[in-house]
């Protein structure tokens, strides 16, 4: 299945924001990847959507003593707060897929045509 790009920046923010990591405030390469793998995403998409939102200015790829880390900018804070998380979206997806399915199905079953069998008079009496 192919996933939209739109999506995997959703989600790579979603871990940014599950860290509450301000502008300027960085993650290793080593902590993205561990929790890109809750994701639900494939792990060789973490280096696109990183590649993507670096060349877009919402991260910025950092070099230092500790390794490869990536910063959060300006731009990328102010997605996190404007962008619905991933887990929302794909609950919407799930819900709208749901409605669209369930939308030309009767409520309860049948309608009813009658008494049924079982509630109708017995002649001669109940019992």
């Amino acid at each position: 299945m192919d996933i939209p790009l739109a999506l995997k920046e959703t989600a790579l923010l979603d871990v940014f924001r599950d860290y509450h990591v301000p502008a300027g405030g960085r993650l290793s390469y080593a902590d993205l990847r561990r929790d890109w793998s809750g994701t639900g995403l494939r792990s060789n998409d973490l280096d696109l959507t990183l590649h993507e939102m670096v060349g877009a200015g919402v991260l910025r790829r950092v070099h230092d003593d500790t390794g490869v880390s990536f910063e959060l900018t300006g731009i990328g804070r102010e997605m996190i707060s404007e962008v619905p998380t991933a887990r929302g979206l794909f609950a919407a997806a799930r819900d709208a897929y749901l409605r669209h399915r369930l939308a030309g199905r009767p409520r309860g079953g049948m309608p009813a045509r009658g008494r049924r069998q079982s509630d109708r008079p017995v002649a001669g009496g109940a019992y």
